[in-house]
């Protein structure tokens, strides 16, 4: 049994989740359903920008190993996403990004930064987590065994790893092993630091700096204890989250949310409570849902409504992978957020009261520039562009749009297919032009980088090549079926790989560039996100 608000793995009759602490009562059938839709959606194979925000969905099971694939089962009355832009605050000139592909003729997964294989792993990966400025990078391989990722090597952390924690704001983990023996790990002296021991540890949560730990421990009449540290138990309480400085511990008492004070004091924010949404960056800010609405707390403070609906949050490349709920903004005030209620959504821009102020809605697809200023939509089939001001109105760029197929990550670029199958560009929200020699195509997809747009296109389901098309001149890169693109979401890198020989390329304008490597046959590869 999975839960439907974050995919922790749970015990049979579990009304709460010991991750996000989600009230469980997903019917069987809402679960299968819901999971047939997003498996749905990941096998269409689309790749959209990191402001895609209701197409992320389909990215992140793409993303996530099949094992894991259940954890996507949600029912969702209404979801509320939050639009980040992500300045270098967060992610500073230390930051780099992860690449892994899978040998499966010698069962080995090789590392990557850049064009350097950095090191190998056993096996395949099954976990992965990064901090907030992605300089530091967390894998747990299919036999337990935990890593540390660093810039150019990979380190060992812990064997028979079964959960992990990623400090936030700091290059610091908190592990636990299936004996029940719970690590912190410091990424500078490359040590695992043992804290605590105890069988009975069902969750663990780490503060944003790395100080504050805190576990929860079950007996076996399901009677919860959480631990802050060494010195503080607080009984009936299921910690969940902490902030940055760890001034800020959040949990559960029954149906309340609360605030846990390091001498395990509770103080209550919110009645029937039902799941975290998220935090900002320093963990001072907490938006949930709880009796059918959405809530921001400033510190513990009284709660204040944000919109009515329920809520659902996604882990993608900008948020929750981070660990502890974190989001890379110092508020929730002036976010743009997507809210759906009963299949239908409306895009908002919180005040600075956290209340949500309607832009537009009948929204099927939106895509945000990186500034927050403006945002391309899908309105049936017209192509719409708006000012995220509330009052504004919304401009008609094209009609009879069957699919946006790439979108730059600015997303100021962006290519679609009308019903005609032709393909076209708009920039800016100007007028659409045709790209040559693109008359006739049956589904395309893609990424734009630098102002290319590397798209896979088929004119029909057994005939298609990738291109690099600048404006309205395609090129071909090449049309052999065994090669396989992939991107990481910062448009730093852009890898195809042969899965038949084992070669692995860059690709540059619509040139292929070889890497020498040892692989034999890459079976998948993906970025670590």
């Amino acid at each position: 049994m999975l839960c439907p608000g974050c995919g922790e793995p749970l015990e049979d009759n579990v009304d709460v989740c010991p991750k996000c602490s989600a009230n469980i009562d997903l019917p069987s059938d809402i679960a299968e359903e819901a999971v047939a839709e997003e498996v749905a959606a990941a096998e269409a194979d689309t790749e959209a920008a990191k402001t895609n925000v209701l197409s992320d969905l389909a990215e992140k099971v793409k993303k996530i190993p099949p094992k894991r694939l259940a954890m996507m089962a949600v029912a969702v009355i209404a979801v509320i996403f939050v639009l980040c832009i992500v300045k270098n605050v967060f992610f500073g000139n230390s930051s780099y990004s992860v690449a892994y592909f899978y040998d499966s003729e010698d069962d080995t997964t090789y590392i990557y930064v850049g064009k350097k294989n950095i090191g190998t792993i056993d096996g395949t990966l099954e976990n992965a987590a990064k901090n907030m400025a992605r300089d530091a990078y967390f894998v747990v391989a299919d036999d337990g065994t935990a890593y540390y990722i660093a810039k150019n090597k990979v380190h060992e952390m812990i064997d028979d790893c079964t959960a992990i924690e990623v400090a936030a704001n700091a290059k610091k983990a908190l592990l636990l092993d299936e004996d029940g023996t719970l690590y912190t790990y410091s990424c500078s002296n490359k040590k695992a630091k043992k804290v605590a021991e105890d069988e009975e540890i069902t969750s663990i949560v780490l503060s944003g700096d790395g100080k504050t730990y805190a576990y929860v421990t079950a007996d076996e009449d399901g009677a919860l204890t959480s631990h802050i540290g060494k010195k503080t138990e607080v009984d009936d309480v299921r910690i969940c989250a902490i902030s940055k400085n760890g001034k800020y511990i959040y949990g559960t008492e029954d149906n309340d949310l609360v605030l846990v004070s390091k001498k395990g004091k509770t103080k209550k924010i919110s009645g029937d409570f039902s799941s975290i949404v998220g935090l900002n960056e320093d963990g001072t800010q907490i938006m949930f849902a709880a009796d059918g609405k959405i809530y921001v707390s400033v510190k513990g403070g009284e709660r204040k409504k944000v919109a009515n609906g329920e809520v659902s949050i996604y882990y993608d490349d900008t948020v929750q992978t981070y660990s502890n709920y974190c989001y890379p903004v110092q508020t929730f005030k002036k976010s743009i957020v997507v809210i759906g209620e009963d299949d239908e959504y409306y895009i908002a821009k919180l005040n600075n009261k956290f209340e949500a102020k309607k832009i537009e809605d009948d929204l099927s697809n939106a895509y945000v520039d990186d500034d927050l200023k403006k945002m391309y939509y899908l309105d049936g089939d017209e192509l719409c562009r708006i000012t995220l001001k509330p009052g504004k109105k919304s401009k008609t760029i094209a009609e009879e749009v069957v699919s946006v197929c790439g979108v730059s990550d600015d997303g100021k670029i962006l290519y679609y297919l009308n019903e005609d199958g032709q393909l076209y560009y708009v920039k800016d929200g100007g007028s659409p032009k045709k790209v040559k020699n693109m008359d006739d195509v049956d589904s395309c997809y893609g990424t734009v980088i630098d102002g290319t747009f590397y798209a896979r296109i088929a004119e029909d389901e057994d005939d298609y090549a990738y291109y690099a098309i600048k404006g309205k001149n395609a090129k071909e890169i090449t049309d052999d079926e065994n090669i396989t693109m992939i991107r990481n979401s910062y448009a730093e890198m852009l890898y195809a790989y042969d899965s038949e020989d084992g070669k692995l390329y860059t690709v540059s304008g619509n040139k292929l560039k070889e890497i020498k490597t040892k692989m034999e046959s890459i079976t998948s590869g993906g970025f670590i996100y």
